[in-house]
């Protein structure tokens, strides 16, 4: 699994973040430690990513309740099963909270109604009226 990014947008349209823990060395794990056990303040910082967004873009947050859910027969939903599922919607036009009504409810059925684990999902399209407009005055 991906590790989960934390992030934030600027005002000139760009959304960035770095990667905790999980596969990219050097990350740091909000919850203290390492996945590999290392210590978090080992002095080592992860590394930070930057996206210019474009209007309409979406941006897909997850925790690996979502990913990791298991059908009755133990298939985990996975990442590839989540991604389909979002460029689907994406493509045929649906809009973000639609798409996170059906997900959700995609989520629920393909887990049998009982989540395994917590889940968490957020979708941010980024519609600004004018792409110079500060997000936060």
């Amino acid at each position: 699994m991906p590790p989960l990014g934390l992030g934030g947008i600027d005002t000139r349209d760009k959304i960035g973040g770095k990667h905790p823990g999980g596969k990219h060395p050097g990350g740091k794990h909000p919850g203290g430690k390492h996945p590999d056990g290392g210590r978090p303040d080992d002095g080592v910082t992860a590394p930070v990513y930057t996206e210019r967004l474009e209007p309409g873009d979406r941006v897909l947050l997850y925790t690996d309740g979502v990913t990791e859910g298991r059908s009755a027969d133990g298939a985990p939903f996975g990442l590839d099963r989540l991604s389909d599922f979002i460029i689907r919607h994406s493509n045929d036009g649906i809009s973000a909270p639609e798409t996170m009504r059906r997900l959700n409810h995609a989520i629920s059925e393909y887990q049998r109604g009982r989540l395994q684990d917590d889940a968490t999902i957020v979708l941010v399209e980024w519609l600004p009226d004018h792409p110079e407009r500060n997000l936060i005055p």
